[in-house]
């Protein structure tokens, strides 16, 4: 996940830019429209082992996890690398709750997790091998050029100005919106990770981003400015983001659109 910049995703007033907003668009869709869920591939790590028995241990455990009661051998999965020997199983589609913005999980992922977490193999020196059991995303094939990827970029921080993750094909639109951000001029990038697609413009030296004693964010850099004039607001799935304004009796008087924030670049 982009690690925001700062105490909040609201940033000081000081510091809001003005100017009209470039939405993004794709096909047969428009800023607003309601778009299916994409659903996340997933699967569960069962363990993950280093040393120099990794390998033989992974595999016996994969032998007897496929021989296990109730199990499926072909959604046993063995990856050796270098530093370590992970044992996988299943694949599992997680999708995002419309109203709560999370990760939903699936009852049979729940169910399988629940049995890994309590098989007993006879296995090795632990009881439980698979103990310690985890859901995590399924690596998937990468998507749109690796020079756009945000994670390139020779520099601390970035602008965060669009996120995609209730839309179809949500890594494609992202890499789009970035592709045509670049045609005009700017300087733009997407990140990927397990549930969302981030479009981000610019690429800041960490030297250049103060706090100032007053508590406002300031950027030592014209092009920061400049998109922030330009693109002012985030937006998510292509819409406006806003944020409830209360009183001191938590009384709702209004709402702001969320800015556009300044994010740390994932290394």
């Amino acid at each position: 996940m982009l690690a925001l910049w700062g105490s909040g995703l609201t940033l000081p007033a000081g510091l809001h830019g003005c100017g009209q907003v470039r939405w993004p668009h794709w096909s047969g869709s428009a800023p607003g429209k309601p778009q299916p869920l994409p659903v996340e591939p997933w699967t569960i790590l069962c363990v993950e082992l280093y040393g120099e028995r990794r390998r033989s241990s992974v595999d016996a455990l994969a032998k007897g996890l496929g021989q296990a009661s109730g199990f499926n051998r072909r959604l046993v999965r063995v990856e050796h690398t270098e530093e370590a020997s992970r044992l996988y199983y299943g694949r599992y589609g997680r999708t995002n709750n419309p109203r709560t913005g999370m990760l939903e999980v699936p009852a049979e992922l729940a169910a399988d997790l629940r049995r890994l977490q309590q098989l007993a193999l006879g296995i090795g020196e632990a009881a439980y091998p698979f103990l310690m059991a985890t859901p995590v995303p399924l690596e998937t094939e990468p998507v749109g050029p690796p020079e756009w990827d945000l994670r390139q970029a020779d520099a601390s921080h970035s602008l965060l100005i669009a996120v995609f993750a209730g839309v179809e094909d949500r890594r494609q639109v992202a890499v789009e919106y970035v592709r045509r951000l670049r045609q005009e001029g700017d300087e733009a990038y997407y990140y990927h990770d397990a549930t969302r697609s981030h479009v981000c413009l610019g690429s800041f030296q960490s030297r250049d981003v103060k706090l100032l004693p007053n508590g406002l964010l300031w950027v030592k850099d014209p092009d920061y400015h400049r998109y922030r004039k330009n693109y002012p607001y985030y937006t998510l799935d292509g819409q406006y983001v806003s944020q409830v304004q209360r009183d001191a009796t938590r009384r709702v008087v209004g709402k702001v659109r969320q800015p556009s924030t300044l994010v740390e670049i994932p290394r």
